[in-house]
């Protein structure tokens, strides 16, 4: 229902604002690892394409640096003060 769908976007929404950019880059950064553990076991079990296992760790990788900027970012701008 539309009622649910709302509320779960605000628990959401909500969530997000707990964590800091540098928990959400440590978290990322974990789950690259996972997948650079994972993916090539599920690739030579026939599971998983090589092209599909390249493609899913390149953009958790994309992730973790997008917040490890932001993270970096907040540092830098948090010593100014």
């Amino acid at each position: 229902s539309r009622l649910a769908c709302s509320s779960m976007k605000q628990t959401v929404a909500a969530m997000a604002d707990r964590f800091t950019a540098r928990q959400k880059q440590q978290a990322a950064a974990r789950e690259v690892a996972q997948r650079q553990r994972v993916y090539p076991r599920l690739v030579e079990a026939g599971k998983m394409k090589r092209t599909d296992a390249d493609k899913q760790i390149a953009i958790m990788s994309d992730i973790e640096s997008d917040y490890r900027q932001r993270a970096d970012a907040e540092e830098r701008a948090e010593r100014l003060l």
